[in-house]
């Protein structure tokens, strides 16, 4: 995506607080981690994609 353009990286909300059920998926923070150290500081990355109820 970087590759293309993409200047932010947005992990859904269910990735990070959890299915409607809430349930989060326990390697978020690692995923995300991974993909900032990848990339570096030049991409934003976003750990929800709406605002969670």
């Amino acid at each position: 995506m970087v590759k293309r353009g993409a200047d932010t990286i947005c992990f859904t909300t269910c990735i990070t607080k959890g299915t409607p059920i809430g349930f989060a998926c326990p390697f978020a923070k690692k995923m995300m981690d991974t993909v900032a150290k990848d990339l570096g500081e030049n991409i934003r990355i976003l750990d929800y994609s709406h605002e969670a109820k």
